[in-house]
């Protein structure tokens, strides 16, 4: 699947992680050899993440994935630092609970997240 990917698609997601970790590492490593052996430049294929991120105080579905991320805020935009460092444009997020209050805290991560990184450094930015 990754040598169909880096030889036909545009984008490419790795998913789901909070922090990234070595499993995370590990796919990226991967996806650049694939562009190697492809003969694609790496910057040719945009890259997303998928993140799940649970909201620590509110109650969660009884069918909520294990692996999300839980904490507060400000550790959330560290994330998001964390995945745009890693060359990641997009994040797909999954917010668990899906209320206003999950994507409140969202915006406000992505808020503190955009303020300090450079314009083009940032997640989802154009």
């Amino acid at each position: 699947m990754l040598r169909l990917t880096a030889e036909l698609a545009d984008a490419w997601n790795v998913a789901w992680h909070g922090h990234p970790d070595e499993r995370f590492a590990t796919k990226l490593v991967e996806m650049d050899a694939a562009l190697a052996a492809a003969g694609r430049a790496p910057a040719t294929l945009t890259r997303t993440s998928g993140i799940i991120v649970r909201d620590p105080d509110q109650r969660a579905a009884e069918d909520a994935p294990a692996a999300a991320f839980g904490g507060p805020v400000d550790e959330l935009a560290v994330v998001l630092d964390e995945h745009a460092a890693a060359g990641i444009g997009h994040a797909i997020v999954w917010l668990e609970p899906k209320t206003p209050r999950s994507l409140e805290r969202l915006a406000e991560a992505i808020a503190i997240h955009r303020a300090r990184q450079p314009a083009d450094a940032t997640i989802g930015a154009p």
